[in-house]
């Protein structure tokens, strides 16, 4: 009985058509029928933080609103420390947590004002000296690191290192100091290259010191995942990765974290169903669409190009309630784009550039650029594939948009000025191999130009968590499409193989792949890229899809193993 119930389930979340739906639908119910509190599991059993609180019930709001926040579930852990709070109005402690929700650093938001509004708020409830020394260094700590309503990052970090000096055995000021340092090395603001060396390694033995003594603390489990989710040591991250995972199963964000490192390594079905089990426990609509966002490109991927579509019509409706519905389906907009190589689509659904004046913060601004650039990308990638729409002016304009951007960002944000003019490159490579050049050596300069904008991303060793974002299409991908079309296909396979090194197993690439080797004549080559998209990319890819056709019909009609010439 129970492998038959398992079977049905499996059968019921791969068919997506209508998932959405019922998730929604779901997530109503409960809403409507719970006459409880849900007490979710986020791993709080393994927080220890002893207070000087005496009500066991503001104590236990607290440490559930310690779990919501290494999950970053900001505004729940707000709410749970404002219960905390209500029961015991004096408890230092949830207000100095409560004024954390403020900062975000793996999401690159402060919001300054607001966290000095609580600490005000603090000082006028507790009584500093009846606090032991411990939470006294707390309250000192948040006091610095939003003094005045600005940040003082480096304060509060000096703060949290003397906590951990005075008291060897307190993990969450371990945990809170890696949480912190992420402004000192996140990719995004220097690239994966040039991250601060000596933040990150303090990172790392704090991150060691925790789980030595606590293997399932969820914050240490969590930020593990963000310090390693890069091409070279995302394998690393990847127990921790499940085992958070595990321990907080009513946590979104823990079930959506995992699937990081599987895109990592190329694991497109598990990266699947990791997003699928993230919506069925999303409680925060803006969220819910992060893992939506993994859902679109990994249905992308795997030839299911009706699924993803409907993700897109989706959004639409939600526009007029929320800016960040919109940036949401700029992204996946891109995607659709770079990934169906449907250069019509921008002309049958328009869309332009996105005016954001809420975009205050320095995350909200990075993705606001992340996501025009990607669109003027692709607007020129259309234009000049579209032979009614073609018009030199307007992708030179496109061009100048990139150019411009880039300058702009120059000296504010280096390693994103860096990925959009890359994104000039691509689009210039792209133009004159397929509109200007009528020579060989106006097809070099087009490769020139591909190879400088792949040097460029290379450059910050790229930059992006999750799907390709900034550039949208990976630099190396589209030199080596273009190196396959000049039938230099030795150089296009080393292209193919760069671009497996950090997005491993993207559709685009294994085609390449498999294309360059056919052409080689190198048999069995081909048929091992052929044979991964249909078995592990377009097993149940939409049916007519081209792509599965090529690589069917290729298997079909080289059928021996002895016919390779390698």
């Amino acid at each position: 009985m129970k492998s038959m119930w398992s079977r049905q389930r499996i059968q019921i979340r791969l068919d997506e058509k209508f998932l959405w739906n019922l998730i929604l639908f779901v997530v109503i119910l409960i809403r409507r029928s719970s006459c409880y509190e849900f007490q979710p599991i986020l791993g709080q059993k393994y927080i220890q933080f002893p207070t000087s609180t005496n009500n066991s019930f503001a104590q236990k709001h607290f440490i559930l609103g310690l779990a919501h926040l290494h999950s970053f579930g900001y505004s729940f852990a707000f709410e749970q420390f404002e219960k905390a709070l209500s029961i015991d109005s004096g408890f230092a402690m949830a207000y100095v947590f409560s004024s954390l929700t403020n900062t975000r650093p793996v999401w690159l938001g402060e919001y300054p004002k607001e966290g000095w509004e609580q600490v005000k708020r603090m000082n006028l409830n507790i009584r500093f000296e009846n606090l032991t020394q411990r939470e006294q260094l707390y309250v000192e700590a948040v006091r610095k690191l939003f003094d005045n309503g600005t940040m003082h990052y480096d304060d509060y970090i000096d703060k949290l290192k003397q906590i951990i000096d005075q008291f060897p055995t307190d993990n969450e000021a371990r945990a809170f100091l890696v949480c912190i340092l992420f402004w000192k090395t996140q990719p995004e603001i220097r690239g994966y290259l040039n991250r601060n060396p000596e933040a990150r390694q303090l990172q790392m033995k704090m991150l060691n010191m925790i789980l030595k003594t606590n293997p399932n603390h969820p914050g240490a489990l969590h930020y593990s995942i963000h310090l390693y989710d890069q091409p070279q040591t995302a394998s690393f991250a990847l127990p921790n990765a499940i085992k958070y995972s595990q321990i907080a199963p009513n946590s979104p964000h823990a079930q959506h974290m995992v699937t990081h490192i599987y895109l990592r390594l190329g694991f497109y079905q598990q990266t699947l169903i990791g997003n699928l089990e993230s919506d069925e426990v999303e409680i925060d609509n803006h969220r819910q669409y992060h893992s939506i966002e993994f859902l679109h490109y990994v249905y992308l991927n795997m030839g299911r190009r009706s699924i993803a579509l409907q993700f897109l019509e989706n959004l639409k409706p939600l526009f007029s309630l929320d800016i960040f519905y919109k940036m949401q389906y700029g992204i996946m907009y891109n995607r659709h784009i770079v990934e169906t190589q449907d250069y019509q689509f921008a002309f049958d659904n328009p869309f332009d550039l996105i005016n954001c004046s809420e975009c205050q913060s320095l995350g909200d601004r990075f993705w606001l650029y992340q996501i025009n650039s990607g669109l003027i990308l692709v607007k020129g990638f259309s234009t000049i594939k579209n032979d009614q729409q073609y018009n030199s002016t307007r992708v030179q304009q496109y061009i100048q948009q990139l150019t411009e951007m880039a300058i702009q960002l120059n000296q504010s944000q280096p390693t994103l000025s860096i990925s959009i003019l890359a994104m000039k490159f691509q689009l210039e490579a792209f133009h004159q191999f397929y509109r200007i050049a009528t020579t060989n050596d106006e097809k070099n300069l087009a490769l020139k130009y591909a190879q400088i904008a792949s040097e460029l991303e290379l450059s910050v060793n790229p930059p992006s968590y999750g799907p390709p974002i900034d550039p949208v299409k990976p630099s190396q991908e589209l030199y080596g499409e273009l190196l396959l079309e000049n039938k230099q296909y030795e150089k296009s396979i080393e292209q193919f193989l760069n671009v497996m090194t950090y997005f491993p197993n993207r559709t685009l690439t294994l085609l390449g792949l498999a294309r360059a080797n056919s052409a080689l004549n190198k048999t069995n080559s081909a048929r091992f890229y052929y044979s991964r998209l249909i078995t592990d990319m377009f097993y149940k890819s939409d049916f007519g899809l081209p792509w599965y056709d090529e690589a069917f019909n290729y298997l079909a009609t080289h059928l021996s193993l002895n016919s390779n010439k390698q």
